[in-house]
């Protein structure tokens, strides 16, 4: 299976655990784009609505573009009391959607899934002139800030995952790709902001988050299982709470007039 068709196995899963976005951000987004009223939003990889919410509240007309079947009926099921919101179920580069119609679009962690150079190309193609391309994503560093359950961990992957990267903190400097490629492919007032916050979680909860990962999720049962345990035990032995420090990159930009 491919890794990103693995987030449709548990959408209920997906919907307890994966985070929403700060409130500041999603604000600021509909600030750039006007939204309103009457404006019209593209949504594609929505999962089950971490970013909607917020879009749909700015009594905004959305269309949501997301991968998988479960994810899709979930997302639709979820918000059926808001006729504002329409779910198509399909892979955004093939599913047909109207030229130069979108006052904005948007994605939250799920871009990079797509062939860079022709999923902004295509994104062009479909908002209005002027439109917002918004791009974000979330970066989770778990116990950035708990240095011995850090190391616990990082030991656990290397029982259970040789060879993972161990994490860095993300950097303002990792921005430049993506500021660059909506450069490259003709978007103008490109701007890149970021966000912080932290979670803070027992280890029953972290383990659901794991399970949203495509990552964790494609391990062999008896390395993931292992692992997992493993996690768990150390999170108890540091007083029962994770803290997970995220780091939330946006990326704002508009079509050429």
């Amino acid at each position: 299976m491919e890794l990103r068709k693995t987030f449709n196995e548990d959408a209920a899963n997906y919907d307890r655990y994966r985070p929403d976005y700060p409130r500041e951000m999603m604000d600021e987004i509909a600030a750039y784009a006007h939204l309103g009223a009457g404006s019209t939003a593209l949504e594609m990889g929505p999962g089950t609505g971490q970013a909607t919410q917020a879009v749909l509240e700015t009594s905004c007309r959305v269309t949501a573009a997301e991968l998988g079947e479960n994810l899709a009926n979930f997302l639709a099921q979820k918000f059926a009391h808001c006729p504002s919101l329409e779910v198509r179920q399909g892979d955004f580069m093939q599913l047909s959607l109207p030229q130069g119609s979108y006052d904005l679009f948007f994605s939250g962690t799920a871009f990079h899934w797509l062939p860079r150079a022709q999923a902004l190309a295509r994104v062009k193609s479909l908002l209005k002139p002027g439109g917002t391309a918004a791009l974000f994503w979330n970066h989770p560093f778990p116990a950035l800030a708990q240095p011995a359950l850090f190391q616990e961990m990082q030991a656990a992957y290397r029982r259970h995952r040789p060879g993972s990267a161990v994490p860095t903190p993300f950097s303002k400097e990792s921005c430049a790709v993506w500021q660059d490629a909506l450069a490259a492919a003709g978007y103008v007032q490109v701007e890149t902001r970021l966000f912080h916050r932290v979670r803070r979680m027992d280890a029953a909860a972290y383990r659901g988050l794991l399970n949203t990962y495509s990552d964790h999720r494609s391990m062999e049962t008896a390395a993931r299982e292992g692992l997992e345990r493993d996690l768990s035990r150390a999170v108890d032995a540091h007083g029962g709470v994770l803290e997970i420090a995220d780091t939330v990159d946006l990326y704002l930009a508009r079509s050429p007039w």
